[in-house]
């Protein structure tokens, strides 16, 4: 038997170790299936959806390998044919539930895009969507905050909530950066920003794709099987998938 650390002897202290730090648990014992909600009666391999031990959720559809019938490939034939999705175009409410609804996707991160053109700004701290009331100044501004009444979005009562409060600019997510491999010849979204912007101190700390927000969002980007391209701010956003 090997007597060093390396050997059975440093594997026994370490699972005492593990007794009094729950951390060190998954480096040595490992983790016990049972305790990860998965199905071990299904004839099924858990493989293809098991996301990750650290992981509440099983992989999305998107993230899964499965066959699909050629038929149902059509992406490749209506792509160019579909009128653009002008987001800019659309109401508030409409850019909220295609934000909400879409956590992870390209259209979450355009729908972004929009709101921020709109002179919304995400509050990374209260994970919630705001901006200036209308017609209503600060009444303290400096370079690091401003005080004054905002307008938030509530998600669950799905309304906006009027709200005195202290806003620090390092608080507030940047302009979402959409993709320059979809982006058309259009520089941008809106590069020139809002001419009543509350946050163009907080402008470089740019929004990347899979960063959008966090707000139930995921890391990574998926298109999925959308066709159809976006205008978003004036920019015409080609949003398709290589199926």
């Amino acid at each position: 038997m090997v007597g060093d650390q390396f050997g059975m002897v440093g594997l026994l202290t370490f699972i005492r170790a593990a007794d009094t730090d729950p951390n060190l648990v998954a480096l040595a014992p490992g983790i016990d299936l049972t305790t990860l909600g998965l199905n071990l009666n299904q004839s099924d391999t858990l493989y293809t959806s098991f996301q990750s031990p650290w992981s509440e959720l099983p992989c999305k559809p998107q993230d899964i390998d499965y066959h699909v019938p050629n038929e149902y490939l059509t992406n490749i034939f209506v792509r160019e044919k579909l009128a653009p999705l002008r987001l800019n175009r659309y109401s508030d409410d409409l850019l909220f539930f295609l934000f909400y609804l879409y956590s992870g996707d390209l259209l979450q991160l355009a729908a972004a895009a929009e709101l921020y053109n709109r002179d919304w700004r995400y509050h990374k701290d209260e994970r919630l969507w705001m901006t200036r009331a209308p017609g209503m100044e600060p009444t303290v501004k400096t370079n690091q905050f401003e005080r004054g009444t905002y307008f938030f979005f509530d998600v669950n009562n799905w309304r906006k909530v009027p709200k005195d409060f202290l806003l620090e600019y390092n608080k507030l997510e940047g302009q979402p950066q959409l993709p320059e491999t979809i982006l058309n010849s259009h520089n941008g979204v809106n590069s020139a920003g809002t001419t009543n912007s509350m946050v163009n101190a907080g402008a470089n700390n740019s929004t990347v794709v899979g960063n959008v927000v966090g707000a139930g969002a995921v890391s990574g980007t998926s298109v999925g099987n959308s066709s159809a391209s976006l205008v978003v701010g004036g920019a015409n956003v080609a949003g398709k998938s290589s199926s």
